[in-house]
């Protein structure tokens, strides 16, 4: 997918949703939510 380094909201995310927690995050458009969510 082109993904580099996370971003600063997906470096948040991550470890919550894999440990299988819901998460409700915001963030401005373009900062990669639909992949911090999506992807793990």
């Amino acid at each position: 997918m082109g993904f580099v380094e996370p971003t600063p909201i997906q470096l948040r995310a991550f470890p919550i949703v894999l440990a299988g927690k819901d998460l409700i995050g915001t963030a401005q458009t373009g900062t990669g939510k639909t992949a911090a969510f999506a992807l793990p």
